[in-house]
């Protein structure tokens, strides 16, 4: 979301604000295709409320790590190509 103030308005230049009747619709449009990118056969994204987990199931700890950074690649990168900047303190690897 960019938002840049004039005269104390806020003016949303990209994007929607949070909580916005829009936000969903739109969040659902933008990342749909987020959710269809090519993960390994046993990787699954799901996505709840604005959040999307990428969950790898693996036979020993460094399998499914592995895995899970091949996809969390793979996610980074069509954030990248769709300017989607990701907040990585909200971010969380757990096993």
């Amino acid at each position: 979301l960019q938002v840049s103030t004039y005269k104390s308005e806020m003016i949303v230049t990209k994007g929607c604000r949070q909580g916005s009747y829009c936000g969903p619709g739109l969040w659902n449009i933008m990342h749909n295709s987020h959710l269809h990118l090519q993960f390994s056969s046993h990787t699954k994204p799901i996505a709840y409320e604005d959040n999307i987990w990428i969950m790898t199931p693996g036979n020993t700890p460094s399998e499914a790590e592995v895995d899970t950074n091949a996809g969390r690649a793979n996610a980074v990168k069509w954030a990248t190509d769709n300017k989607i900047q990701s907040n990585d303190s909200k971010s969380k690897a757990m096993l």
